[in-house]
């Protein structure tokens, strides 16, 4: 399996009408195999009660081995006054060449911390999306929601390409202040997969209730990217 050699393009926070903005304080961040890729990886920023922040995101990486991905979408993330919270990512993996691949595995963490007043929590989670194109033999898609460094049961694999959609739920307890929660996702791409297939992640990833609030981890719906050109 291929390991992290490099990440190049451009990953930064915000989009405004015109053009890119400025980092964004509060944001999410990414990890791609154990190393930044998007976000204040080294000292994380935390939602405060209320607040709000986006991070978009639309960078390549190339493996240990050659092989190169683009990894775009967006996350926007809100921590109301009611303890309403929303994490929401949205994204495409693309697989750049050479084609066919080698037998190559991404690990894409993503993670938020959130100002938090309940210790209690039931969090349904869910990963949904799907790929198209020619994946090699035993390409799959898993993730594992850690909530407060509570892992719960992992989702997947699910086999690619085609559609996917795994649920599950569980109650957690001692969640702390702050709350981190983790979306970690393993994407497998089979030996022989061809340049251009795609893995789009586009359905909720997490809901939860907590004490007598209301958190939502989770991807809203958007429209297919499909075949876009690099």
């Amino acid at each position: 399996m291929g390991g992290l050699g490099r990440i190049t393009g451009v990953a930064l926070l915000g989009l405004a009408f015109a053009g890119w903005q400025a980092p964004h304080a509060n944001a999410a961040y990414i990890t791609v195999n154990g190393s930044c890729f998007a976000g204040n990886c080294a000292s994380p920023d935390i939602i405060p009660v209320p607040g709000t922040s986006p991070l978009v995101f639309d960078s390549d990486v190339t493996l240990a081995n050659g092989d190169s991905f683009n990894i775009s979408g967006q996350i926007f993330a809100t921590n109301t006054s009611a303890n309403f919270l929303i994490l929401n990512p949205i994204f495409d993996v693309k697989y750049l060449g050479p084609a066919p691949s080698q037998a190559d595995t991404l690990n894409i963490d993503i993670t938020q911390l959130y100002q938090n007043n309940f210790s209690v929590g039931t969090y349904s989670s869910t990963l949904a999306g799907f790929g198209t194109g020619v994946f090699g033999a035993g390409s799959s898609i898993s993730v594992q929601n850690v909530v407060g460094g509570q892992g719960l049961p992992t989702l997947g694999p699910a086999g690619l390409p085609g559609k996917f959609n795994l649920t599950d739920s569980e109650t957690l307890s001692s969640l702390g202040n702050p709350l981190t929660d983790s979306l970690d996702y393993t994407i497998a791409m089979g030996a022989g997969s061809m340049a251009g297939v795609i893995v789009e992640v586009a359905e909720p990833g997490s809901i939860a209730t907590l004490g007598l609030g209301l958190i939502v981890l989770a991807a809203s719906r958007r429209r297919r990217k499909g075949s876009r050109s690099r």
